[in-house]
């Protein structure tokens, strides 16, 4: 069917690409302007307030860049060992009443035999006020957790299978007020020895003519709902 909301360009293909894709190129920019801006103000303001201890409060500017550098690298490293994991829909949409499910691809780097942990989460973003008095809020609506198994497919990475039953009385992905918003995200997370593996998907969740089929004990039973 074309002109559902799901049919948006996120989610269309079928594959969704994980939401920290870019986050090492992102921080490694805002790392440089904190450093240059940050150092600069403080050594700055450091020269022509001596003695000032009041004045030592902006040596918190270069100790925010650091931390943002020390992200960045992180993140170049999680990528660089994992690559770009996406999640390929089953069902799209996931439904309400119903489920979903797909895989996750990692390409590289996630061994077959990893405890992998899977979260499903309806959260709602409420933002308030504006310019510099911008604020979001987010609240969990709905949160379900599994650890799951790898199925190391050759020459393609690691494929983790992903199922969830979703409650009939659970929210749908909401967007059509931008100040008050409801999705579903869909977090896979593995500790390992160095960078951990970690990715996020903003996954469809939506009320569907299927929604009026309830899942039956033994598909409730396979999805572990």
């Amino acid at each position: 069917m074309s002109g559902q909301p799901w049919d948006a360009e996120k989610w269309a293909s079928g594959r969704i690409e994980d939401d920290y894709k870019n986050a090492g190129c992102i921080l490694t920019g805002l790392a440089v302007v904190f450093n240059v801006v940050g150092w600069s103000v403080a050594l700055t303001v450091t020269r022509q307030n001596p003695g000032d201890g009041g004045a030592l409060f902006v040596w918190l500017f270069p100790l925010v860049a650091l931390g943002l550098a020390a992200a960045a690298v992180h993140q170049t490293l999680r990528k660089r060992r994992f690559g770009s994991p996406v999640f390929e829909l089953a069902t799209r949409p996931g439904v309400v009443g119903r489920a979903l499910a797909g895989q996750v691809l990692v390409p590289r780097g996630l061994p077959a035999e990893s405890d992998v942990k899977v979260t499903l989460k309806c959260l709602r973003l409420v933002t308030t006020g504006s310019g510099k008095n911008r604020r979001t809020t987010t609240s969990t609506l709905w949160e379900r957790e599994q650890q799951l198994p790898g199925s190391l497919v050759a020459g393609e990475g690691l494929r983790i299978p992903v199922a969830f039953a979703i409650p009939s009385d659970a929210p749908p992905t909401d967007e059509r007020n931008s100040r008050d918003t409801v999705r579903w995200d869909l977090e896979v997370q593995s500790a390992l020895p160095g960078v951990d593996f970690k990715a996020r998907f903003e996954v469809p969740v939506f009320v569907t003519p299927e929604s009026a089929r309830p899942l039956t004990d033994e598909e409730r039973q396979r999805l572990g709902g």
